[in-house]
């Protein structure tokens, strides 16, 4: 015959989870999905800002032949287009049109960018031919 203690035991494990139980179950998963939300929040900027600086290289490429085939700088970037260096010019990553004349600032033949996630051209935030792989955002 059973004492008190183990009917008691029995019965209870026969019930299934209380509903603190559940609630602590649910917190506990909640804050690990907030961690990895939190861990990779700022990926997408990231990722958006490698694209920009692979297309301004590409383009700058394009440029640079453009300027050996014809001995002077495009005007714009659709003359790339027009003299079938390049296919067709992207948009940056945010929608926006890339930036870019000749000659540009500073003596330097051209100037070529995006305005970078702030949409804003002269921000730090500019991913800029001339500063690529110089740390930074860009």
């Amino acid at each position: 015959m059973m004492n008190c203690n183990t009917r008691g035991r029995t019965r209870r494990a026969m019930r299934g989870f209380t509903l603190l139980e559940m609630m602590l179950v649910v917190l506990i998963i909640g804050l690990l999905a907030a961690a990895v939300a939190w861990n990779f929040a700022g990926q997408g900027d990231k990722a958006k800002i490698q694209i920009a600086g692979k297309d301004i290289s590409l383009m700058a490429s394009a440029v640079e032949s453009y300027y050996l085939e014809k001995g002077q700088y495009p005007a714009t970037l659709a003359a790339l287009v027009d003299a079938k260096v390049i296919g067709k010019v992207n948009k940056d990553p945010w929608k926006r049109d890339y930036v870019y004349y000749a000659p540009g600032p500073d003596g330097r033949p051209y100037a070529l960018f995006s305005p970078g996630p702030d949409g804003q051209a002269g921000t730090p935030d500019d991913i800029n031919i001339w500063t690529l792989g110089q740390g930074g955002s860009n």
